[in-house]
C-alpha cells in the first residue's frame, strides 16, 4: 500500500508541476551586455605627429631672366592631403633674388605632421605686384624624415594681358 500511496504522491506532485505557472515561466533574458566603454589608449593605427620636420634643397630659374630690384622669392612647406580643403601652409620663407640663381633654402615646421599626410614644397618669384615665376609641379616631402637636397624649378608665368 504504501508503494501505492507513494507513487500516487509522485504523479500529482509532477501533475502540479506541470499546471502550477511558476514552474513552467521562463526566466527574464540576460541584461544586454553593456557597451565597450570609450578607450582612452591611443589608437594604435594612428601614427604619432612629428613636429620639427624640415625641408631643404635649392631654387633655381633660367640664369638670363631681367628681374626687377625688388623681387623676392617665396618658398612654403605646405600639407596638401585634405583633397576637400585647400593645402595648409605648414613653413614658409622668404628670400632675396639679387644674386641670382640658384638659392637655397631651409624650411622647418613647428606644427605637428602627421606621418600618412601628403608633404610638398612650392616655390615663387614676384616683385610684389606680379607674379613672375612659379614651380609647376609640388616637390614632395617626407612627412617622417623630412627632405634635403630638393631642386625645384621655376618656370616663367605669362603676364595678364
Amino acid at each position: 500500500m504504501q508503494k501505492l500511496f507513494f507513487t500516487a504522491l509522485i504523479i500529482a506532485v509532477a501533475g502540479c508541476a506541470k499546471d502550477d505557472p511558476a514552474a513552467t515561466e521562463t526566466l527574464p533574458p540576460p541584461p544586454a551586455a553593456a557597451a565597450p566603454a570609450e578607450s582612452t589608449e591611443p589608437d594604435e593605427d594612428a601614427a604619432p605627429a612629428l613636429q620639427g620636420l624640415s625641408a631643404s634643397g635649392e631654387v633655381t630659374w633660367p640664369e638670363d631672366a631681367a628681374l626687377p630690384a625688388d623681387a623676392k622669392l617665396r618658398v612654403t612647406l605646405i600639407d596638401a592631403s585634405k583633397a576637400d580643403a585647400s593645402a595648409e601652409t605648414l613653413a614658409e620663407a622668404t628670400y632675396p633674388v639679387a644674386g641670382g640663381p640658384p638659392v637655397t633654402f631651409t624650411l622647418t615646421t613647428d606644427k605637428a605632421v602627421d606621418p600618412r599626410a601628403q608633404l610638398a614644397v612650392r616655390a615663387e618669384i614676384s616683385d610684389g605686384a606680379a607674379l613672375l615665376f612659379t614651380s609647376e609641379t609640388q616637390t614632395p616631402v617626407s612627412p617622417v624624415d623630412g627632405d634635403d637636397d630638393l631642386v625645384l624649378s621655376l618656370q616663367a608665368v605669362e603676364p595678364a594681358p
